[in-house]
C-alpha cells in the first residue's frame, strides 16, 4: 500500500504559521527601507547618456522633463545649464527639489553656461534628492514635449557639482 500522511506536531504547526506571518507583515516596511536606500546617483530620466564638448565638459542632453538624483549629504547643488539646439529663442527652465519648486532661469539662444545654484535641506531620513528640470517657453507653465536624443535636446545640462 500507501505510505501513511507524515504527522506534524502542533507547535511546529504554529511556529511556522508565526514565522509566515512575520515575514508578511513585516515586508512592506522592508521593501520602503529598500527602496529608500537604493544608489539613485547615476539614475536619470529624459537625459541623453553623457556627452562631452571639444573642451572635455561633459554633459548630457534634456527634453522638456528630465529627473535626476544628487546625494541628500551634499549641502549645495550647482548645476551648470545651457540652451540647447532645439529650443525656442528663449528657453524658460524651471527646476523642483523633491517636487517643490526650487528655481527658475532664462536661457537665451547661443548663450554661456549658467550655473544654477541650489541650497539643500538636511535629509537625515533620506539617501537622495530628486531634482525635476522642466524646460518650456517663457510665462508657460507647461514644459515643451520634445525628447532628448544623444545629438541634440532642448537644454544642455552639466554634470551637477555638490559641495
Amino acid at each position: 500500500g500507501s505510505w501513511p500522511a507524515p504527522r506534524f506536531h502542533p507547535a511546529l504547526k504554529i511556529i511556522s504559521l508565526v514565522l509566515a506571518a512575520a515575514f508578511v507583515v513585516t515586508l512592506p516596511g522592508r521593501t520602503v527601507e529598500a527602496v529608500r536606500e537604493a544608489d539613485r546617483e547615476n539614475l536619470a530620466f529624459g537625459l541623453s547618456a553623457w556627452q562631452r564638448q571639444e573642451d572635455g565638459a561633459r554633459f548630457r542632453w534634456a527634453g522638456g522633463q528630465s529627473t535626476f538624483y544628487v546625494s541628500s549629504g551634499a549641502r549645495i547643488v550647482n548645476i551648470p545649464l545651457r540652451h540647447g539646439a532645439d529650443s525656442p529663442a528663449t528657453l524658460e527652465v524651471r527646476v523642483f527639489l523633491d517636487g517643490q519648486e526650487a528655481d527658475r532661469i532664462l536661457l537665451p539662444a547661443g548663450g554661456a553656461w549658467r550655473r544654477l545654484r541650489l541650497m539643500l535641506p538636511q535629509r537625515p531620513n533620506a539617501a537622495f534628492f530628486r531634482i525635476d528640470v522642466s524646460a518650456g517657453i517663457p510665462g508657460t507653465l507647461w514644459p515643451l514635449s520634445v525628447e532628448a536624443t544623444d545629438e541634440s535636446g532642448l537644454l544642455m545640462i552639466g554634470r551637477p557639482e555638490t559641495e
